[in-house]
């Protein structure tokens, strides 16, 4: 059926292309699907989510997919994706395409050794990188680095739902110390076992980031309250706290250090402060009382912030 539908792509004007779930296996599916999309010129996303390309020669040509054709994202989530699979990927020529802006990798089996094969050929292109669960672990800490090093476009990095655990210190450190060397603005980090110390080791890149996910990491107002306390400045425009463990006692303090640094600023213009734009916090240890007093101290004090319950 795909191959039957692939004799009919060659020069149409499609633009979005999706086939998901739709039983592609074998080689020759995929082989006739990519050589019918190269003539395509105005297509911009392919999706073959939930199709099982496990086959050497299938994951060759669906590289060559990216090679031939102008696709500016690509949609490859659950398809049996290991290390292997990425590895005849690139060698199918994923690399070589010059307009891929995003590739979705997420739930596939990587694993450390997959990421840094992509790491290490990565497209010079992409500004969106999502590998949510897919097996990373913390021992791929230096291949992070690799990742935002080697790509200097790269605005998006999804690492949601992986063991990393509480420390980033390499990609955090690099991030903070090479802010003209990379693009990077958002980091998903939901899920990957940060708790108090890790998210308090994250306080460098809040002055660099503009949007940074924490949710189920299972932070505390201790951890809020450590990071607050150093001398850094959150100038995010979005921070998601939502599904922790953070109390009243958490929010009254970020809302103190804030509205100090606010009047240091007034008394100095050219004093740097601390200016989130949107803080979630929906899912907390929080009573519907203190979210309406917090939200309410945050109207008149910090009316720049949207805070979300």
């Amino acid at each position: 059926g795909i191959e039957t539908l692939a004799s009919g792509l060659g020069g149409s004007t499609l633009v979005e292309l999706h086939l998901k779930a739709v039983g592609i296996t074998s080689s020759a599916a995929v082989s006739a699907l990519a050589e019918r999309c190269e003539s395509c010129n105005n297509l911009a996303l392919i999706d073959l989510s939930d199709n099982i390309i496990v086959e050497k020669d299938a994951a060759v040509h669906v590289g060559e997919l990216l090679a031939d054709s102008p696709l500016h994202t690509l949609v490859l989530q659950r398809v049996g994706f290991g290390a292997a699979q990425v590895q005849w990927f690139i060698e199918g020529g994923a690399t070589e395409t010059e307009v891929l802006n995003r590739l979705l990798l997420n739930n596939n089996p990587l694993g450390d050794d997959g990421l840094t094969i992509i790491s290490e050929s990565m497209i010079i292109s992409l500004q969106e990188l999502h590998v949510s669960g897919c097996g990373v672990t913390s021992l791929s800490q230096d291949t992070m680095v690799n990742l935002v090093a080697l790509a200097p476009s790269l605005r998006v990095l999804d690492l949601s739902d992986n063991e990393v655990g509480t420390h980033l210190g390499p990609l955090v450190t690099w991030l903070a110390s090479y802010q003209d060397h990379h693009s990077l603005r958002t980091l998903n980090l939901n899920n990957v076992g940060l708790g108090d110390e890790g998210f308090a080791g994250l306080a460098p890149v809040m002055s660099v980031l503009q949007e940074l996910y924490c949710s189920r990491n299972n932070i505390g107002s201790q951890g809020l309250e450590t990071l607050l306390k150093l001398d850094s400045f959150i100038l995010l425009k979005a921070l998601d706290l939502s599904h922790n463990k953070v109390t009243e006692q958490g929010v009254h303090f970020l809302m103190d250090r804030f509205q100090q640094e606010q009047k240091r600023s007034l008394w100095n213009p050219n004093q740097r402060s601390s200016n989130i734009g949107k803080l979630v916090l929906a899912g907390n240890d929080l009573t519907p009382g203190a979210a309406r007093s917090a939200n309410a101290y945050a109207k008149i004090h910090l009316p720049l912030l949207q805070m979300i319950w």
